[in-house]
């Protein structure tokens, strides 16, 4: 029982002064983000780098063609380009190049949808 009594305000005096101790520190605010935080979230352009983000337009697929003896093809719309016929190996040239890689191309056009790389980046997209 003494030691319970011993404890308990040892306890006690601790946590005040701990809060005191932290009463100096400015209190984060949660809906700011950390520098941590925005170093990590930085891109290579705002970081001193020339790599820079793009958008793609947005790609949909109005019809596809499938001719016997002849290879498939598609009739796309690009948003800000217009709708186009496109066959596997056709490039697209997107008018915006300030804000979109400026050239896609048509690697594939199946029953599963248009197969398009972006021109210079890694990867590529189905259009369906």
């Amino acid at each position: 029982m003494k030691v319970t009594r011993i404890v308990v305000p040892m306890f006690f005096a601790f946590a005040a002064t701990a809060l005191a101790q932290n009463a100096d520190k400015p209190k984060h605010d949660p809906t700011q983000v950390s520098p941590k935080l925005r170093d990590a979230l930085k891109t290579p352009e705002s970081a001193g780098g020339r790599a820079r983000a793009f958008m793609l337009p947005k790609i949909t697929v109005k019809g596809m063609v499938q001719a016997a003896g002849k290879p498939a093809a598609a009739v796309i719309e690009v948003e800000g380009t217009g709708i186009l016929l496109v066959r596997s190996g056709s490039e697209v040239r997107l008018s915006d190049a300030e804000r979109t890689p400026g050239l896609l191309v048509v690697r594939e056009v199946s029953k599963n949808g248009v197969r398009v790389e972006v021109a210079g980046l890694e990867g590529e997209v189905v259009v369906r």
